[in-house]
């Protein structure tokens, strides 16, 4: 389904919040410039880590773009707390959470697993339920979200080890880095 089959509007209405790692420097200077209407929207969160948004028209995603925002008439903020609603919506209709012995993997649905760090309502209402308020994750992957108390050096190694067997081989990579929670953001853990 083409973004003109429905509009614009409903594209940002669909859309869900989606982790992306953000480009290091020397990359980022050599990448392909587009026009601006056909930038995707990008957040980034500074910790290395960006927020797309996609929408899904049956098997495959699409991004959102500069071009259809303005289109619809919305700004970036009112794409990202839609994308986070929709992401929230769907996980809580399909988020099964596995305890491995205090270290906890999230199973969503193949591709947005590493996108729930920016629903906040999961890790206030859900994770801190199971690894208390100070929370490590490990998101290697799109497909792979995991986390456990910050104080565990158990949890702790349990996460690295998930890195080290998925990154940078996953599906999708996204960071070798552990991450805590401080407030509402995620800063990089040195372990």
């Amino acid at each position: 389904m083409a973004i003109s089959d429905e509009g614009p509007r409903s594209w940002c209405e669909r859309a869900r919040a989606y982790i992306k790692p953000a480009l290091p420097e020397a990359e980022s200077e050599d990448a392909l410039s587009l026009p601006q209407d056909e930038q995707p929207v990008l957040r980034n969160l500074g910790n290395g880590l960006l927020v797309a948004y996609l929408v899904d028209v049956g098997g495959q995603f699409r991004y959102i773009q500069a071009g259809h925002l303005r289109e619809a008439g919305w700004s970036a903020d009112q794409l990202h707390v839609h994308a986070v609603e929709n992401l929230r919506a769907f996980a809580r209709e399909n988020l099964k959470l596995v305890d491995y012995g205090g270290t906890y993997a999230v199973i969503l649905d193949g591709n947005f697993e590493a996108s729930l760090l920016v629903v906040d309502d999961f890790w206030d209402r859900i994770a801190t339920r199971q690894a208390g308020p100070d929370i490590a994750v490990a998101l290697p992957a799109r497909d792979v979200l995991a986390f456990c108390p910050a104080g565990s050096s158990e949890g702790l190694a349990g996460l690295q080890a998930i890195v080290d067997r998925v990154f940078p081989g996953g599906d999708h990579p996204i960071s070798d880095r552990l991450f805590r929670r401080v407030g509402t953001f995620w800063t990089p853990l040195d372990v």
